[in-house]
């Protein structure tokens, strides 16, 4: 009865997965074939996954997939059941390894910073002025780890890392394996060049990355992408600036859980030592969560750098002074 019960349920899951995949066919031809084409990338993946991690799991995904072509489940579930499959994976490699254990965390940002890794996973909250190995920690990124293998199987040193080049006014983006010293202009050019000319080109993220006031500079170890934007949002967000509205969402995201809007007023005032000391200001991770969140359209990010630079340069000041 059981042996029965169970091929019943295999039955029904096979016939309802094919008359979904019917109907995901037809959607997918209204679509176009591009999307059909990233659909059908995907659905190897659910495919692989039910090969490596049963055939229930496996029709579970399908028939997630079914849904979600049909229109009913949005794109962020169908990534985040991607994310799910790889994990899965990810585990199944890591099983029977004692000293190695996966963590699927939540996809929000900045949450890949070494700071809140070691906060999320080993549930440790320190100062940022502290290093992870303070804490018993070292966070290294599959780059480093690849390095690293490099190094020691072949005595490769490191002078190429991968770098994404991406932005709207970019022809070709995509990921690229770099040499350290390439010229960013050449790399531009790799990518075919400009779509139209941009108005700011960035070395790193929209989030965190800063300005190149010339294309004519090299590529070096720290530099990890290229946004190449049509418009300039620093420059439109300044046209838009408003006093504090006192709505407190630069508190609300802030991973560090500082005080931005109380950081800024102690700025205004120039009083660097309330900033300093009792609003720990030199904790900020420069993340760019809460200039993005602000409504006022307030720079507080690039504010906190330049406070930060300013306090560093006088404390370095000072050792140098008492040193002599």
């Amino acid at each position: 009865a059981a042996c029965g019960s169970v091929s019943a349920a295999v039955g029904y899951v096979v016939l309802d997965f094919c008359f979904r995949g019917f109907l995901s066919a037809a959607v997918l031809f209204f679509r176009g074939f591009a999307a059909a084409a990233v659909r059908s990338a995907f659905f190897r993946i659910f495919l692989f996954a039910a090969v490596r991690n049963g055939f229930l799991r496996g029709f579970l995904f399908a028939a997630i997939r079914g849904v979600f072509l049909c229109g009913f489940l949005p794109a962020a579930v169908f990534y985040f059941m991607a994310g799910l499959c790889a994990a899965a994976l990810s585990r199944q490699a890591a099983s029977g390894k004692k000293r190695i254990s996966v963590r699927a965390l939540e996809t929000k940002y900045p949450q890949g910073g070494e700071h809140n890794l070691i906060k999320v996973i080993v549930g440790a909250d320190y100062p940022v002025k502290m290093l992870p190995a303070d804490m018993g920690c070292i966070v290294d990124n599959v780059g480093t780890i690849y390095a690293i293998q490099r190094a020691v199987c072949y005595g490769e040193p490191l002078f190429t890392h991968v770098l994404t080049v991406t932005g709207e006014a970019i022809a070709k983006p995509g990921n690229f394996i770099v040499r350290d010293g390439t010229n960013v202009r050449e790399l531009l050019e790799e990518c075919g060049g400009f779509r139209e000319d941009p108005k700011k080109v960035l070395a790193g993220g929209p989030m965190m990355g800063f300005a190149l006031g010339s294309l004519e500079v090299p590529v070096v170890k720290t530099t990890n992408g290229l946004t190449c934007l049509i418009e300039d949002g620093v420059e439109l967000a300044r046209k838009r600036v408003t006093h504090c509205l006192g709505c407190g969402r630069c508190t609300t995201v802030c991973p560090t859980g500082l005080l931005p809007g109380l950081m800024a007023d102690a700025v205004r005032k120039g009083d660097y030592e309330r900033y300093e000391k009792k609003l720990y200001g030199l904790e900020c991770v420069a993340c760019g969560s809460c200039t993005y969140i602000c409504p006022a359209n307030r720079p507080l990010t690039e504010t906190f750098k330049r406070v930060k630079a300013e306090i560093m340069a006088q404390k370095r000041a000072a050792q140098a002074g008492g040193q002599k």
